[in-house]
């Protein structure tokens, strides 16, 4: 409130925008808050360590992100699938020192014994 009033907003658009759901309703409107975008960007940082489409709609859930926007993201999340998995392979490297081959085998480093 302090700094609405420095700024010379007059007491009745500051007593306007002082109700909480009058605000983030004016943000929304001026497309400071879109959900949708959010969960776009959310959904490919989260992939791009890994994670998967279950834990991406978890954190969907935790975030608040109602299902219309989560299910309008859901085929990018299943595009992006293979190279999640691999990012997650990468990151794990589960004993394995190599990568799958377009065969889909695993190399090992032959100077570990």
């Amino acid at each position: 409130m302090r700094k609405i009033r420095e700024r010379g907003w007059d007491r009745g658009a500051a007593a306007a925008l002082a109700e909480p759901a009058e605000l983030a309703q004016r943000m929304a409107d001026l497309g400071y808050v879109d959900d949708r975008a959010f969960a776009e960007q959310r959904a490919a940082a989260m992939q791009r360590r890994g994670l998967g489409a279950r834990r991406v709609a978890g954190a969907f859930r935790e975030a608040g992100i109602d299902e219309g926007d989560a299910e309008s993201v859901a085929p990018a999340i299943a595009d992006r699938a293979v190279e999640s998995a691999l990012a997650f392979a990468r990151r794990k490297r589960s004993g394995l020192t190599g990568m799958a081959t377009a065969t889909g085998s695993f190399t090992k480093n032959s100077s570990r014994r």
